[in-house]
């Protein structure tokens, strides 16, 4: 577990989305290795919720940034339909292995997945650039 966190203390720091993205995959193998599904549960559960924390907190500065009251309210929209939606199709995901011991891990698995991909689209509103006519606020404005 210590080297997941240590790992994602890069993740939280990181230079570049692509560093982040090769250091959600390390710990993510590092969890699918662990010896025993309990310790791959909690292994998965936590990694996503640290990924979690930083969409969290990338949402919050988005959020932060859009100065129109409609635009706020359609990003609180869009993501709380997001959230919807990813407790529905990893519920769909790991439907196959309800009831069985891996059916956490393979429920966070695709937790992880999609929020990591959201972390993805919300970051990219924090640095596109004006003249790019899907940036609806400018990182150098």
């Amino acid at each position: 577990m210590k080297a997941v966190a240590i790992l994602l203390a890069g993740l939280l720091v990181g230079p570049s989305a692509a560093v982040a993205a090769d250091e959600i995959a390390t710990a993510r193998e590092a969890c699918t290795d662990k010896e025993s599904q309990t310790e791959m549960n909690l292994c998965t559960r936590d990694l996503h919720q640290k990924v979690d924390a930083e969409l969290k907190r990338t949402y919050d500065a988005v959020l932060a940034r859009a100065t129109s009251k409609v635009d706020k309210a359609n990003l609180r929209g869009a993501q709380r339909a997001w959230t919807t939606y990813l407790t529905k199709q990893c519920a769909f995901t790991a439907a196959g292995v309800e009831g069985g011991s891996a059916h956490a891990t393979i429920f966070n698995l695709c937790a992880l997945d999609l929020t990591e991909l959201r972390l993805q689209e919300l970051a990219y509103y924090l640095t596109c650039e004006e003249g790019d006519l899907s940036c609806p606020y400018p990182a150098n404005r």
